[in-house]
């Protein structure tokens, strides 16, 4: 009984650490997003989406999927193609999804490239 107490209060404790661990690569990858870098506002906008970390919310995913496909991250352009195409967050508009699905495509992503023939 000894060792289990034991080591339920290791998982614990290791639980704990990675919830702080979390909580700071959170705020770094918040700062570094405040600053533009790309691949920051991609992850907060996934973050967001998948509620990651922080509550879901869709439309605080669009914001920063939308800051980093306007600096041409072909992967954000996608991710926020399909939230106007499901209307996750924005309004639903398939012109404006198919609109940032070819500019992913023209930034090389190949599944946006599937969705425009």
């Amino acid at each position: 009984m000894k060792g289990l107490k034991q080591t339920l209060a290791l998982l614990f404790a290791l639980a704990l650490t990675a919830g702080a661990a979390q909580a700071a690569s959170f705020e770094e990858t918040q700062a570094l997003a405040q600053k533009g870098d790309v691949n920051a506002l991609r992850e907060l906008g996934g973050n967001f989406e998948e509620g990651k970390g922080v509550p879901r919310s869709y439309a605080k995913a669009a914001e920063w999927y939308r800051k980093a496909a306007d600096q041409g991250d072909a992967s954000s352009q996608f991710y926020l193609g399909g939230m106007y195409e499901e209307g996750l967050g924005v309004q639903k508009n398939a012109k404006i999804a198919k609109d940032w699905y070819a500019k992913s495509c023209k930034n090389g992503f190949e599944q946006a490239c599937k969705l425009c023939q």
